[in-house]
């Protein structure tokens, strides 16, 4: 199923604060007026860390073990060295489908046009500021990577077919990865590009991990392309109106969730392509795609058959993204063409509740 120093740290803290068969698939558009949780939630999971500036070489260890290193003596703000004082690192890791599907990063790539499913190895983020301005890597410098070693078990065994892809969002809001160019800095030439087949993307397999190397910020991923034997077949699941009125036990999903406003609803919430997402996870892999539509709440994707997945419907009820409905359905690809998940299929739960179901699967 698989082909293709001086270690200083100040201060790290985890704070919630105020992008041989292929399938053609479509990320999730985000509507202006709907869906707005991906930027809140990913906002929730960013790591900040203080690194000093003017250091040759600062490296910090995430929360999940990813060891980082940077140089910051070749940092700029408008292409100006910078002065000594800290520097703040933002740093985010994806390596649940939980965090992928409420982050709006799913594992879509992008090679020749044509969109593939990746397998993951960890999505990442990492943006610097000083004194609240953005900061960049100087390209002047040969000495401005940034080095990542992403440990193997965080996404299953070491796989040496490993690249690094270059994520961000599109005109319509959909997330999509690019295979992302090697630079080589030579004494003669400069700057040399384009060297990803020579280098690998800068991923390589060391001792249970992947070294990756960063040279500009922004969302990265560390990735393989994914593909399944079975044969695609369009695949639909139409989302039935959540009835907010009295359940047949007597209760009331109004009095059990009083922070929620459900008079805005009216009698059904009515799911469709502004304030929903379906994820498509498969147990086999690392890897999240998304489902297209969603128009009168029918949803569609090519699915390869045979294979196992679950389908995951979310839709959050307030703007902080804290309280979701949402429903999880596993499936046999190609064992039913047309799904209908029901309104007594829905659950109410809080965005813990939500991550917990899913990273459980």
């Amino acid at each position: 199923m698989r082909h293709f120093t001086i270690f200083l740290l100040f201060i790290m803290t985890i704070f919630s604060c105020s992008d041989d068969n292929d399938y053609s698939m479509t990320n999730f558009a985000i509507s202006p007026t709907g869906i707005a949780t991906s930027n809140n939630h990913i906002e929730s999971i960013t790591q900040l860390v203080s690194v000093p500036s003017g250091s040759e070489e600062v490296c910090f260890t995430s929360a999940r073990g990813v060891e980082v290193c940077l140089n910051t003596t070749c940092l700029t703000v408008d292409g100006q060295p910078i002065g000594f004082g800290s520097i703040q690192l933002k740093y985010v890791e994806i390596f649940d489908i939980g965090d992928m599907l409420l982050g709006n990063k799913p594992t879509i790539g992008i090679v020749d046009g044509q969109e593939v499913l990746l397998e993951s190895g960890g999505e990442f983020k990492i943006t610097l500021f000083y004194d609240g301005s953005p900061v960049e890597l100087d390209w002047h410098s040969p000495i401005c990577d940034i080095k990542m070693t992403i440990p193997c078990e965080l996404t299953g065994d070491c796989n040496d077919d490993m690249s690094g892809w270059v994520g961000a969002a599109d005109a319509n809001g959909n997330f999509n990865w690019v295979l992302g160019d090697v630079f080589v800095q030579s004494p003669t030439m400069g700057v040399i590009s384009g060297l990803n087949g020579l280098m690998g993307n800068a991923v390589t397999v060391e001792e249970n991990n992947y070294e990756m190397i960063v040279q500009s910020l922004g969302w990265r991923n560390c990735d393989v392309l994914n593909q399944f034997s079975g044969t695609p077949v369009p695949t639909s699941v139409t989302c039935e109106p959540f009835s907010i009125g009295p359940s047949t036990d007597g209760g009331s999903v109004v009095d059990e969730w009083p922070e929620i406003d459900w008079a805005q609803f009216g009698s059904y919430f009515v799911f469709d392509n502004t304030n929903c997402r379906i994820g498509v996870s498969f147990p086999s892999v690392a890897t999240l795609m998304n489902m297209t539509g969603g128009e009168e709440g029918v949803f569609q994707q090519s699915l390869p058959t045979g294979e196992e997945c679950n389908l995951i419907l979310m839709a959050p009820l307030n703007e902080t993204g804290d309280v979701f409905l949402y429903s999880i359905k596993n499936t046999n690809i190609g064992a039913e063409s047309d799904m209908t998940i029901s309104s007594d299929d829905i659950q109410v739960g809080s965005k813990a509740d939500l991550l917990s179901a899913i990273n459980s699967l």
